[in-house]
This record gives structure tokens, C-alpha cells and sequence, in this order.
């Protein structure tokens, strides 16, 4: 398989660097959020033209576009989850987290979770806010919470080194285990192919078999500096990984081959760490944010 790959747009309003990327609030658009503490709505066929759609007042380590399309979860440094909600102009909530950044956040069945440093986990009810409850689960910070919900589990990354499973109901541990050599930073889920993929500090992209217990599949040496974020698009034939080393690489999944290498030099890409990834469906563009202060958007087709 060869790839082409076209840069589409790029987007260059923000004035620090981007962490989050997550759905819009219609179909085509991504929201971008940073240390600037800007929320911007993005669209590849508006060009440089960002909506600022919110202010958060601090910086942004994570961001969540919920399943109903008009509410935000956005996680601040300072430690706190803003819940933004365009329908009728609802005022925003706060949901505390005792002063711990937020690095991830995940609907999980009637609850919003968010994961933080000191590696705490904590649950609120997504339509009225109020606390469930908070759990120490991990020995440092919690870098990605991932909800499958046709296993009934919840993944989380940890900074612990560990990948940890939880029951999505009560929110148990069922199992964890050692992953990488340092910190976990990011997970994927390959429904089809019953995968869960995982990235870090270590640099190595790994591949977890779910219908063996997660025994490891596969490992690559896949960047030379921490992998931040990964995205797939249909079908599961690609895997693209982003990375500290400034470059967002595409791999097939189907022999684990290394494919494209999306540089600053080459292709126009980024000239400082990627840090997040988002593929639009509706569209079918990827999109790569990072230390740049850059959004890009990618068109990538087979051939």
C-alpha cells in the first residue's frame, strides 16, 4: 500500500501550544484547546477563520465534545472540569478536582470522568454534575481514561508505567498490567480487530490482544521521542501516531509497516511536538495539533 498525503488547511489562531483536539459541534468542525485557555472551532473549508466558542481563564490539558453534540468538557491545569452547554445558553459548570490537573476526560455510560495527577479517577453524573465519587487508582498521573463500551471496561493510561481495566458500571480494577518502559500516555481501540494499541514516553507503539487475556501482539520502535496521541480511521487499515519529535507517522495495520512520515520539511507539517489527533468522519481528514501553536489538516488516500 502507498499513501498521498495532502495538506488540506492550517489553522493559526492560537497563541501557545494546542493539547486537545475533539469533535466539533456539527459535523466537519474540530474544537481545539491549549495553554491559551481559547476554545476554537475549526473547519477545513473556512480556511484560518476560528470561532472562539468559549474562554476557559487557564490553561487546557484536555477537552471532550459529549455524545449529544452541544456539551463540553474542557480540563484546566489549575484543577477543575469546565462543563460548557450551548443548548438554551445554560450556564457553565465547575466540577472540582481538589486542585489536580486534568489530562483526560471520558463519558462512561451516565457518568463524566476525568483523570488527573496523583492518579485519581473521578465520576460525576453527566446530566446533573453532582460527584460519585473520586478513587486513587494509579501511583502517578492518569494520562487517558478510554471507555469500550461492548467489553463493559474502561481503560486508563498511567504515567505508573501501567494500563489498568476497570469494570464501566462499578468501576472495579479488574486487571492491570506493566506496558511500557515509562509513562502510558495513549490508547486506542481497534473494535474490529479486538486490539487495544498503546504509546508513551518510551516511544514504542504496542499492541494488546483483548481476546488473550491483552498478551502483547506487537511492538515497534515508532518515533524517537514520546508518542503523544493516536487516531484511526474506517476500516482500521491505518494507525497514524503522533509525536514529541515533531512528526505524525502513518502505519498499516495490517503488517505493521511503516507507510508515511509527515515532516515540517516535506509535507508543511509541525515544527514542534505533535500533541493531540482527531480524525473527522465527516470529512474524512485527520487533523494534528501541537507545541506550534498549528492545527493542520490532512487529507490521506491509498492507492
Amino acid at each position: 500500500m502507498k499513501l498521498k498525503v495532502k495538506k488540506v488547511s492550517h489553522f493559526s489562531g492560537h497563541e501557545a501550544a494546542i493539547y486537545a483536539l475533539t469533535a466539533g459541534r456539527k459535523p466537519g468542525t474540530v474544537i481545539a484547546a491549549g495553554a491559551d485557555g481559547h476554545i476554537v472551532e475549526w473547519e477545513a473549508a473556512r480556511g484560518d477563520e476560528g470561532l472562539r466558542v468559549a474562554e476557559a481563564g487557564s490553561q487546557l490539558f484536555s477537552a471532550l465534545m459529549m455524545h449529544d453534540g452541544h456539551r463540553l468538557l474542557a480540563g484546566r491545569m489549575k484543577g477543575d472540569v469546565l462543563l460548557l452547554d450551548w443548548a438554551g445558553g445554560r450556564p457553565a459548570l465547575t466540577l472540582a478536582t481538589g486542585g489536580r490537573s486534568v489530562f483526560s476526560l471520558a463519558e462512561g455510560g451516565p457518568r463524566i470522568l476525568a483523570g488527573t495527577a496523583g492518579g485519581f479517577l473521578y465520576a460525576w453524573d453527566k446530566v446533573t454534575g453532582k460527584l460519585h465519587g473520586k478513587r486513587a487508582l494509579a501511583g502517578q498521573s492518569i494520562r487517558e481514561i478510554l471507555p469500550v463500551p461492548e467489553r463493559s471496561e474502561i481503560f486508563l493510561a498511567s504515567s505508573d508505567r501501567h494500563i489498568y481495566v476497570l469494570d464501566a458500571e462499578t468501576l472495579a480494577l479488574k486487571h492491570r498490567w506493566k506496558a511500557h518502559e515509562h509513562s502510558v500516555f495513549c490508547l486506542l481501540w481497534l473494535p474490529g480487530r479486538q486490539w487495544l494499541v498503546s504509546g508513551g514516553r518510551d516511544a514504542v507503539l504496542r499492541f494488546w490482544d483483548a481476546g488473550a487475556a491483552f498478551e502483547p501482539l506487537h511492538a515497534i520502535p515508532a518515533h524517537r521521542l514520546t508518542i503523544n496521541d493516536l487516531a484511526a480511521g474506517p476500516g482500521e487499515e491505518l494507525l497514524a501516531s503522533a509525536g514529541r519529535d515533531k512528526e505524525v507517522r502513518i502505519w498499516s495495520l495490517d503488517n505493521f509497516q511503516l507507510l508515511k512520515v509527515i515532516q515540517a520539511e516535506r509535507e508543511g507539517g509541525h515544527r514542534h511536538s505533535v500533541n493531540a489527533l482527531h480524525y473527522e468522519s465527516h470529512s474524512g481528514l485527520l487533523y494534528s495539533a501541537g507545541d506550534d501553536r498549528q492545527v493542520i489538516a490532512w487529507q490521506i488516500d491509498s492507492f
